[in-house]
């Protein structure tokens, strides 16, 4: 499991979390994102899951362009969490 990105997004905490897996049929690998609280940031809550993502978070680059991870995360913040709890 490769932890990564500690994120805030709207004054709330986010860590994602992928791990890559070895076989195509499973997408790139497993993509979790947790929340920790202010006040309590040992605890983490889990707010998303996909478990055959097809972006791969452990690249740099796509297509010859440089990629933002951190902005792939808010992103996915934004639109899968936040969104949704609207």
């Amino acid at each position: 499991m490769r932890s990564f990105y500690y994120q805030s997004v709207d004054g709330r905490l986010f860590n994602a979390y992928f791990k890559p897996v070895g076989a195509y049929s499973g997408g790139e690998g497993n993509f979790w994102i947790t929340e920790t609280y202010k006040y309590f940031p040992i605890i983490e809550e889990e707010k998303y899951y996909e478990h055959a993502i097809l972006w791969d978070f452990r690249d740099s680059e796509f297509d010859g362009q440089a990629v933002n991870q951190e902005e792939i995360v808010k992103a996915y913040v934004r639109d899968e969490i936040l969104e949704k709890e609207k």
